[in-house]
């Protein structure tokens, strides 16, 4: 019993953590796959690393940043996914949640603040109560040979 203990408290600590941080976050799911989006207030300052990341698979793909809108369910998250500049101007393509299955595209100037989404990162599937079962039953083993 006091391996379990010896997992259990830090893994409420991290939990305790993670729950005290204050980062915006909603669940979606797009294309049978589950992720937690994180987002927040910010305006785009126009370089292209900011937003152009492996962490946002939207990025320079309209039909999938529309796909990320529309399946938050949060109004008024921005899924920027094209800079802009020409003509003297600059302005960042997104689309934006509106809290109900449906999305709006538009573009704004880059200096303006928006709740713009900046990552997304994959939830792995639950295992199911059966692939616990072997996990258990090893750490059992594993048991009983520390104590001879």
């Amino acid at each position: 019993m006091p391996a379990i203990m010896k997992l259990l408290i830090p893994l409420l600590c991290l939990c305790s953590i993670l729950a005290s941080l204050n980062a915006a976050t909603t669940s979606v799911t797009v294309g049978g796959k589950n992720y937690t989006v994180t987002y927040e207030s910010l305006a785009y300052d126009g370089n292209e690393s900011q937003f152009n990341n492996t962490d946002m698979p939207w990025w320079g793909n309209s039909s999938k940043a529309e796909s990320f809108a529309q399946a938050t369910s949060v109004n008024s998250v921005h899924y920027g996914y094209e800079h802009f500049t020409g003509f003297g101007l600059s302005a960042l393509y997104y689309y934006r949640s509106d809290g109900n299955g449906g999305s709006t595209a538009s573009s704004t100037a880059t200096s303006n603040n928006r709740n713009y989404a900046v990552s997304a990162v994959a939830v792995p599937a639950p295992l199911p109560i059966l692939g616990i079962l072997p996990v258990v039953g090893f750490l059992k083993r594993m048991r009983k040979r520390q104590r001879t």
